[in-house]
């Protein structure tokens, strides 16, 4: 399995790279001097850098491995760091296309940074506190006896991207509205 090594972010010039990537998007192959190559805009966790594939002059070559890779997809590359026009960006020298399986699933979703289990213990006490018993034994259902629905809850992210976008987003979200309607009901009780 391969894993992440460097956070984009922490990326210096001249280093030398063997990590995985999302592509984000990719341009089409293009000629230049040597041959024909591409770009790529490449992304983690904690930004995005320009790629460059400097392939080969056989075109048919250089336009399999551009189309053996897709938007949103994972990435192996090997290359190096360097700067152009005061930008950061990876020279590519070997790159391979990675299936679901040949990474950790959360590689590129950030956490919460709260403690998922502080978060759970926070709702737990959240639905001890309800004094409606059927209420309370639906919420008990649900977010404790139902493994499934609990782990995943704890885990989810509340939305693709903007907001709660990371591994916890859910169940801190749900921990904020619970706030509001709190506030809410003492104001407007």
């Amino acid at each position: 399995m391969y894993q992440k090594k460097i956070e984009i972010i922490n990326l210096k010039p001249e280093t030398i790279i063997e990590d995985i990537f999302v592509i984000k998007y990719k341009k089409p192959v293009d000629k230049y001097s040597r041959g024909w190559k591409f770009e790529l805009r490449l992304g983690d966790q904690t930004g995005e850098i320009n790629g460059k594939f400097w392939g080969s002059e056989e075109r048919e070559e250089v336009e399999k491995m551009y189309n053996s890779i897709r938007k949103d997809s994972v990435v192996f590359i090997k290359g190096k760091v360097s700067m152009y026009k005061n930008q950061k960006e990876i020279t590519i020298y070997e790159m391979k296309p990675l299936e679901d399986e040949d990474y950790p699933k959360y590689a590129f979703i950030g956490r919460s940074n709260r403690a998922i289990k502080d978060m759970y213990k926070e709702l737990l006490e959240k639905i001890n506190s309800i004094k409606d018993e059927d209420i309370k034994k639906l919420l008990e259902n649900i977010f404790i006896e139902d493994d499934y629905i609990r782990e995943k809850f704890k885990t989810s992210p509340a939305a693709i991207f903007k907001h709660h976008n990371y591994i916890g987003g859910l169940l801190e979200h749900t921990l904020e509205v619970v706030k509001i309607l709190e506030t809410l009901i003492e104001i407007h009780p």
